[in-house]
């Protein structure tokens, strides 16, 4: 996963990988008959990361190109809070028989939690020598914003 607010930009992720549990809350809207159903769901999430690493790999490469230096290396800590956010998305269920379906579902999510990125870095060209200095970006976020797809087996007795 990426993380935002920070100075630079990077299109590799910064973040990962990890585990999570993630509870959405969801108001849930369906259409149907016993044999197909059409969910449009929409709510907020809340979540907890377990394991979360930091990918220092690409987290130097975003450090080199916004320092311009031929070579960084960094020993960064991050905070893990909770995060929480906005979630919608679709599901549509097909019942097989009366105690099997198979669902096929997207949703969309739109969060984030604080991280609080810290640490040191060393780096710099061949013509300037080393430099170590700390950086401390207290505001940024961990960006949990995405694109679920899900396929999924439901056993019913209906």
């Amino acid at each position: 996963m990426n993380v935002t607010d920070l100075p630079f930009d990077s299109k590799k992720p910064l973040v990962g990988p990890f585990f999570n549990v993630l509870v959405p809350v969801e108001l849930i809207l369906e259409a149907g008959n016993n044999d197909v159903l059409f969910r449009l769901k929409g709510g907020v999430f809340g979540y907890v990361n377990f394991g979360t690493k930091i990918n220092r790999g690409n987290l130097d490469e975003a450090f080199r190109q916004f320092k311009s230096w031929e070579v960084a290396n960094s020993d960064p800590e991050m905070s893990n809070k909770p995060g929480f956010g906005y979630e919608f998305g679709t599901e549509t269920i097909l019942y097989l028989s009366k105690q099997f379906g198979i669902s096929f579902g997207a949703n969309y999510y739109l969060g984030g939690s604080d991280v609080s990125f810290k640490g040191s870095l060393s780096g710099g060209n061949a013509s300037g020598g080393l430099v170590t200095e700390s950086f401390n970006y207290p505001d940024s976020r961990l960006d949990y914003t995405g694109l679920e797809i899900s396929v999924g087996v439901i056993f019913s007795n209906r």
